[in-house]
């Protein structure tokens, strides 16, 4: 990504990412990040050790701490009174109004989560469970194209099974992977489900046997 060859820019995507956390970061933090060289590959960890620190310092909002349980009632314990009421439903076009005049995502990383995450949404909205209408939704929002088409095809996938696809995709694709990983350049789709899926049941089994214990 552009800016990511010097630890200037990687500071500064750290400035981004915080204060999407809810954190504010002090203005002489951001202007000592600022007066950092921007030349590709020069890394001075003497100047930029104490940045990090200070960027590691504030507390993010509260109300955005996050929590990755691994079941439903785990999921349901967060909020034992159901999910939060933000007492605001404004009408399609005024949420996508408020986002375009807001800026709200196009001043995020494009390999951000939040925004990334959003197209996903709305194309998993728009789309229900229509595997190459939501596909399409997912890479025309643009950002990372590639990334939220694979996640909205996932879900899907995940949610009604091959026939989603009525053999318009899946066909096409002749059931092969061709990896850029060195010693694993092609690979079939149906191996890899086999894969995961035997991950899948060996987690499952260990964590009905640390369970029992």
């Amino acid at each position: 990504m552009a800016g990511w060859s010097h630890e200037r820019g990687l500071l500064e995507a750290e400035v981004t990412q915080r204060r999407d956390e809810g954190c504010t970061i002090p203005q002489t933090t951001i202007d000592a990040i600022a007066n950092l060289q921007s030349t590709a590959h020069v890394w001075d960890e003497a100047q930029s050790a104490p940045l990090w620190a200070a960027l590691d310092a504030p507390h993010g909002d509260a109300r955005l701490a996050s929590a990755e349980p691994n079941d439903l009632d785990g999921i349901r314990a967060l909020r034992p009174d159901g999910p939060r009421d933000l007492q605001w439903r404004p009408a399609e076009a005024e949420l996508v109004d408020r986002m375009d005049r807001e800026d709200v995502l196009r001043r995020m990383s494009p390999v951000h989560t939040i925004n990334n995450a959003v197209a996903c949404v709305f194309a998993l909205l728009y789309a229900e469970p229509q595997i190459d209408a939501a596909a399409c939704a997912a890479v025309s929002a643009g950002i990372d194209t590639d990334c939220n088409g694979a996640t909205v095809g996932s879900v899907i996938g995940a949610m009604t099974g091959r026939d989603a696809y009525r053999g318009s995709l899946a066909v096409r694709l002749n059931d092969t992977i061709k990896p850029e990983v060195f010693g694993f350049q092609e690979v079939r789709m149906s191996e890899l489900a086999r894969r995961h899926a035997a991950v899948w049941r060996r987690v499952d089994s260990w964590l009905v046997q640390r369970d029992a214990r």
